[in-house]
């Protein structure tokens, strides 16, 4: 069985910037893809996928991989920690990634295989696990440098948990200097996470003056998210706010509020 590809696994790099607060050197950068794993494999199966990492700097580059835990926070921030946080949850102990530490010249690029092995006794419970990997570059010329890098954050679903997701406050507020601050509350009361997309649109008298896609990082079974957005440019005069989120379930999540710019 294959992974699924979770939404847009576009080139991705990002730079991790040391204690000290200095840049990291120019020369040294990587591409990781893709950032996003889902599988969905029963207990006694196994699924793979290939992670391709990409020297895309100047200089030759030391790769390592290491697993983390993670979550996401009320706010939406992805938070990662040591293996083993996310206790029952974590995927990480039937996780391997291939390849182990190795260097790539400039304009190399390296395919390994990213591999979840549930055994038979695994339980069967309609869950979401989750797990990763942090992909690390240091520069091939010696201990000390700095180092740039990526998360390639992995999904498992068992079963078919029930999708669903509330809205439970929606506000506009006065941020200040003509702008305001749109305040939207959700909830995971299902068992299966989700990855909304979100749609917000703002109308004077019929007309809509503006329009917003955006999306939020996964909110998982139990948890809550705010959604937190300041809307800029509106000339004084009411308006009405919509927002609808696709959270894959059967139907959209909608809500409207008005509001004052004074």
């Amino acid at each position: 069985m294959r992974a699924f590809l979770a939404g847009a696994v576009a080139l991705l790099t990002i730079a991790l910037a040391p204690a000290s607060g200095r840049a990291e050197p120019l020369g040294l950068q990587i591409s990781v893809q893709p950032l996003i794993v889902q599988f969905n494999v029963a207990p006694g199966g196994q699924a793979s996928t290939h992670v391709t990492i990409k020297n895309v700097g100047t200089d030759a580059a030391k790769i390592t991989a290491s697993q983390i835990d993670w979550d996401t926070t009320v706010d939406g921030t992805v938070r990662t920690s040591k293996p083993g946080t996310m206790g029952a949850s974590s995927l990480n102990p039937y996780l391997r990634l291939s390849g182990g530490e190795l260097t790539l010249a400039p304009g190399q690029t390296e395919e390994l295989t990213l591999s979840l092995v549930l055994p038979s006794t695994f339980d069967a419970a309609p869950r979401n696990y989750w797990g990763g990997y942090f992909i690390r570059a240091a520069s091939a010329s010696g201990p000390g440098s700095i180092g740039v890098g990526a998360n390639v954050l992995v999904y498992e679903t068992i079963g078919n948990p029930p999708r669903h997701l509330k809205l439970t406050s929606l506000r506009v507020e006065d941020a200040g200097n003509g702008n305001v601050r749109l305040l939207a509350r959700m909830q995971n009361d299902g068992g299966m996470f989700v990855r909304p997309q979100i749609r917000m649109q703002v109308a004077q008298g019929g007309r809509v003056v503006q329009s917003r896609d955006d999306s939020t990082p996964a909110i998982f079974a139990g948890a809550a998210r705010v959604y937190n957005r300041t809307l800029q440019g509106l000339a004084p005069g009411k308006y009405m706010l919509q927002l609808t989120v696709d959270f894959g379930g059967d139907t959209l999540l909608e809500g409207t509020t008005e509001f004052t710019v004074r």
